[in-house]
């Protein structure tokens, strides 16, 4: 018998979230069998990866930004109005356009609509987004929020994912 601290045992699938019964007929779209090239809700784990790799790059992106602006001798109300730019359009229109940011991308991961599973449009990737930085204004429930989906069942959601109806997907 394998110890179940050892190494070599793969890790287990989590558990899906039941798509027949108990009122989630309608997330028909996201499989209950755990089979290579299939979606299911992405854990605490890998929303937290995509986070810091959409944290990292934002960052780079910034820093990109406040280079050229620099270069061009920009007056410093333009800086903000570029970087107001930036964070209006960089998560949402990648949400919108390839269904999430490079950070989800890079995991395999999207933000999918709850009842249909596909991607956002626009103005619902932006309302997702916006509502994100509104609570991330408050303290308490900026770590209420990216906590939540610890305790939220069976759709381990956001406050940010409740207010728009998305969930965050991952390609297994």
């Amino acid at each position: 018998m394998t110890d179940s601290r050892d190494p070599a045992r793969p890790k287990p699938l989590p558990e899906p979230i039941p798509v027949t019964g108990d009122g989630y007929r309608w997330l028909s779209w996201l499989s209950p069998v755990t089979k290579a090239g299939q979606e299911m809700l992405a854990d605490f784990g890998d929303r937290c990866a995509s986070f810091l790799i959409d944290a990292a790059f934002f960052l780079l992106l910034l820093r990109a930004l406040a280079a050229v602006a620099d270069r061009a001798d920009l007056h410093p109300a333009a800086h903000s109005v570029l970087i107001g730019v930036l964070v209006l359009v960089y998560s949402p229109l990648c949400t919108a356009r390839w269904g999430g940011s490079p950070g989800k991308l890079l995991r395999g991961a999207r933000v999918a609509d709850v009842p249909k599973g596909e991607n956002l449009p626009y103005p619902r990737a932006l309302g997702r987004h916006l509502t994100h930085w509104v609570l991330a204004c408050v303290p308490i429930l900026n770590w209420v929020n990216y906590l939540f989906p610890l305790w939220d069942k069976p759709l381990r959601q956001c406050l940010h994912d409740k207010a728009v109806g998305t969930v965050v997907v991952i390609r297994l």
